[in-house]
């Protein structure tokens, strides 16, 4: 059987949450209004890295992903211009940036440098550009609705064992004469 991810199928099969990413689908089969120019440069490069991932037996250095990336989408000089405060790479810095999307997405998974595509990913390479965007960023919507940051302010509690920091995640604390 072909496997097929959950926000492929129809929405009224899953009852699929408005925020899914069955209507992030519908929207940019359906929608005419345009990417922001970041978010098209976005779409792109996450494509494109998970082209890559593909044509590579599914897993690669990160690296090696940037390079392939740079080699197969055509950048302009705003995308190849560098932040002033970072000096990162705009484009660079973008293809991280949107990577976590793909991640809370399921599309790819990250370990110690290598980039894995999963089943989910590849199957969302069948939405193109900007649906496979969409999708990842609905997901990640998804994601972060249901993993609210967690705000620890004074007045709330005093003792930093009370806070709920989740698994998986950390906090760390600096004083004054540690920074």
């Amino acid at each position: 059987m072909l496997y097929q991810p959950r926000w492929l199928l129809l929405a009224s099969d899953f009852g699929c949450p408005v925020k899914d990413c069955a209507l992030a689908y519908y929207t940019s089969q359906n929608t005419k209004k345009p990417l922001s120019r970041s978010r098209e440069l976005g779409a792109k490069l996450v494509f494109a890295a998970l082209q890559v991932l593909k044509e590579n037996s599914r897993e690669l250095a990160g690296r090696k992903v940037i390079e392939l990336v740079e080699q197969r989408v055509v950048l302009d000089e705003w995308a190849l211009s560098t932040f002033e405060k970072s000096g990162y790479v705009r484009w660079v810095s973008m293809l991280h940036f949107f990577s976590i999307d793909l991640m809370k997405a399921g599309f790819l998974l990250k370990r110690k440098g290598v980039w894995y595509l999963t089943d989910e990913g590849e199957a969302a390479l069948q939405l193109g550009e900007r649906g496979l965007f969409e999708a990842a960023v609905a997901k990640y919507q998804v994601w972060r609705s249901e993993n609210p940051k967690i705000r620890r302010e004074k007045e709330n509690t005093e003792d930093p064992e009370e806070v709920d920091v989740g698994e998986g995640e950390q906090r760390q604390e600096a004083t004054l004469q540690e920074v």
